[in-house]
């Protein structure tokens, strides 16, 4: 498991943005990976926080007479789902590192956004990915006149 999600997390670095962005879909796996860790990281640190509450202050559920076979397995599951979030995690936030570290990476996604635009798209629709675009186009000019030597 941890091999393929490095594997994810490392083919982000075989494209450079221009080539990349060439894609139709590399707007919306971009936005679903950046959606992914909003869901994700808050679940994982929550469970996590409970996972190991519950290890360290001694309390994990052993099948006994105070504990139910559910508490028990309820317990058990949440810890399989901490493994598995654990993976999931690693691989889009270093995806998501891997990507926005390169320079060029705001610029192209911003070009992308407003070409992959639908033709059909209504006014609110266009002026939320315009929006976007600005907005990615505004962290690119940034970065680019920090790197100016003045």
């Amino acid at each position: 498991m941890l091999i393929i999600s490095l594997v994810y997390a490392l083919y982000s670095l075989k494209h450079q943005p221009y080539d990349y962005f060439k894609k139709k879909r590399a707007v919306s796996e971009y936005e679903l990976v950046k959606k992914i860790l909003y869901i994700e990281v808050p679940v994982f640190i929550t469970l996590t926080s409970i996972v190991l509450g519950l290890t360290i202050s001694g309390l994990v559920p052993t099948i006994s007479s105070t504990n139910t076979a559910n508490d028990v397995l309820t317990f058990y599951i949440v810890r399989i789902v901490v493994y598995a979030l654990q993976y999931s995690v690693t691989a889009a936030a270093l995806w998501m590192i891997f990507h926005i570290l390169r320079k060029e990476f705001r610029y192209y996604y911003a070009r992308a956004v407003i070409k992959n635009m639908p033709d059909g798209a209504d006014n609110v629709e266009r002026l939320y990915r315009l929006n976007k675009a600005l907005n990615s186009y505004n962290k690119y000019l940034l970065r680019s006149q920090k790197s100016i030597p003045e």
